[in-house]
């Protein structure tokens, strides 16, 4: 969300690779043809409409086709967006701590029988040593 209260979806730029808000982006790209950190020039094209420049810059993470309806969502409908996948992506995340944790129970178990075995194998060295000193 920017300081504007607008949901912006991230863009990168195709030639430095810099990324930023597509809506800061774009009015920074009605003053200039530059890359806002860098300066670097961006490639030429000839004057397209805002529509043809939003969907020029490629969008992160999504295909075009998702970048396209993206655009087309009301701020709200957007929030509504993120806001259902960010609870995917915890409800991955919670799946994924439970199996780390699962995994770290059973390194810990499997650390325990491993000393267990150990210490008997020590003892039976042990009752063998003194059984060959008597």
């Amino acid at each position: 969300m920017n300081p504007d209260g607008n949901i912006e979806c991230a863009v990168r730029l195709p030639k430095c690779k810099h990324v930023f808000g597509d809506h800061c982006l774009k009015q920074w790209l009605k003053d200039s043809d530059t890359c806002p950190y860098c300066r670097d020039k961006l490639p030429s094209e000839p004057k397209r409409s805002q529509a043809d420049d939003t969907r020029r810059l490629y969008t992160l993470g999504r295909p075009h086709v998702e970048s396209q309806r993206l655009l087309s969502m009301s701020n709200e409908e957007r929030a509504a967006f993120f806001l259902s996948e960010r609870q995917q992506m915890d409800s991955q995340m919670e799946a994924s701590a439970a199996r780390s944790a699962q995994v770290q129970a059973q390194i810990q178990a499997l650390r325990a029988a491993q000393e267990q075995q150990m210490a008997r194998y020590e003892e039976g060295m042990i009752d063998d040593a003194e059984a060959r000193i008597r």
